[in-house]
């Protein structure tokens, strides 16, 4: 099992069982969290986010780790298809959380306008 899945499963034991599915793809996603959490930050909501964020820094700290789209699409599958997952994760952001991540979600959008 790669580095970056044991780590999500660290992170996120719930989801155990869906990170370890043979069909768990990324394709599965039909709205990945970056867009789930573009949408929190324009609605003000709030959440959960601390292992998130803890994720993405360790995924930071291991570049060797697996390609970056995947990682990105594979953490998404699991928040993306809860809705409830959603509502909660957003719920437990605080101000530096939304800070943190609007700074992230800018470079990344100003990054993709540059492509």
């Amino acid at each position: 099992m790669p580095g970056w899945r044991r780590e999500f499963i660290k992170l996120f034991p719930q989801h155990q069982s869906a990170a370890q599915a043979e069909t768990y793809s990324g394709a599965l996603v039909q709205q990945p969290l970056f867009f789930i959490l573009k949408e929190a930050i324009i609605l003000g909501e709030t959440d959960n986010i601390k292992r998130v964020i803890s994720y993405v820094k360790w995924l930071d700290q291991n570049p060797a780790a697996s390609c970056t789209a995947e990682i990105e699409e594979d953490l998404f599958i699991p928040i993306a298809e809860s809705r409830d997952l959603r509502t909660g994760l957003l719920k437990t952001l605080n101000k530096h959380d939304f800070e943190s991540i609007k700074k992230y979600f800018i470079a990344s959008w100003q990054s993709e306008e540059h492509r």
